[in-house]
């Protein structure tokens, strides 16, 4: 999930934003499941982040996967992260769905739509109740309705091509095939077996991911907790640190290698653009309520496909996203103003 065109702007404006030495000792919390995705598609080895290139290499989808292949992927994007001494985490996300505010979805008549759904909505974690399970609101249907029918035409599509190969022997790119149905589990296995913490979230990880990178930096923390993925969202959480996959420049740190190998001590310096809302906002030169509106108005997977008329949303929305030139000229290109 992400804001659309948000990842493209800032790589637009990347000179702006200035290089970290990540320190040692820093956690970093990796989305699990961005991670799975970005391996099959992406080679550590290959990776040149001095110039922003990602290791465009997909692993072989044809005869259903390339475990071993992924298995080695994730060892050398784990070591690669040890060796500057950062210390990873991977988060997953789980099957619960978290609600809205029941009071912003009492009604559907709240964003004009017919079509709801009921889901549970989660208690916090200190509840009482062993399901951790309130009562159930409403939630329009029609969330990520536009995103779930094309991620369900792309499946069709996936299968489609491997039918042609198996019957036809049609080859195509593999991208064209099937993703690997036990990627995540060989990912999660690997990491397992290199003793690395991993933590299963109920619902979707990316709120828990922001919270625990914002509670450090509000709690001025001497190392930093800093996400680690490839979504957009990341930007826009309050406090948060965000490092984008394939972003980290990896610098040896001198002869003697191999002895500092042999003795646990760091044997590279790493460094990367460190991403938070504040920052982001001050590059665009805009206050940062103006940024979140922008988001907000170009929408991401649950909201990008609604009218603005379907939002009960502030009169000063549309002129807030005006203040800026690059807000502006965003404007322009997405919504057509």
């Amino acid at each position: 999930m992400g804001i659309k065109r948000l990842r493209e702007l800032a790589r637009e404006h990347m000179e702006d934003f200035s290089m970290t030495k990540l320190v040692a000792g820093t956690r970093f919390l990796i989305d699990g499941n961005g991670l799975s995705f970005y391996l099959l598609n992406n080679d550590p080895e290959q990776i040149d982040a001095s110039n922003g290139a990602l290791g465009n290499h997909v692993l072989p989808r044809e005869h259903g996967g390339e475990y071993a292949a992924i298995a080695h992927r994730v060892e050398l994007f784990v070591k690669q992260l040890q060796s500057a001494g950062l210390v990873p985490e991977v988060w997953w996300d789980g099957r619960c769905s978290y609600s809205w505010d029941a009071t912003m979805l009492a009604s559907p008549d709240y964003l004009g739509l017919d079509d709801v759904i009921m889901i549970p909505q989660l208690l916090p974690d200190d509840s009482d109740d062993d399901e951790a399970v309130g009562d159930e609101i409403i939630v329009p249907s029609s969330f990520k309705a536009e995103t779930l029918d094309c991620r369900k035409e792309q499946r069709s599509k996936e299968m489609e091509a491997l039918y042609y190969l198996c019957e036809e022997g049609c080859k195509g790119p593999q991208k064209k095939y099937p993703a690997p149905p036990l990627a995540s589990a060989q990912v999660q296995n690997t990491l397992a077996r290199m003793k690395i913490t991993q933590k299963f979230c109920q619902g979707e990880a990316d709120r828990e991911l922001a919270e625990a990178s914002a509670l450090s930096v509000q709690n001025n923390e001497e190392n930093l907790t800093i996400v680690h993925g490839f979504d957009s969202d990341f930007f826009l959480f309050k406090d948060a640190m965000y490092v984008e996959f394939g972003s980290i420049h990896f610098a040896k740190q001198g002869p003697n290698t191999k002895k500092k190998k042999k003795k646990g001590l760091n044997t590279s310096n790493a460094f990367a653009v460190v991403f938070n809302r504040k920052t982001f906002a001050e590059v665009l030169d805009v206050p940062e309520h103006v940024f979140l509106d922008l988001a907000l108005y170009i929408g991401n997977d649950f909201t990008s496909h609604f009218g603005a008329e379907q939002f009960a949303i502030s009169n000063n929305l549309h002129s807030n996203a005006l203040q800026s030139q690059v807000c502006l000229s965003i404007a322009i290109r997405e919504l057509c103003f």
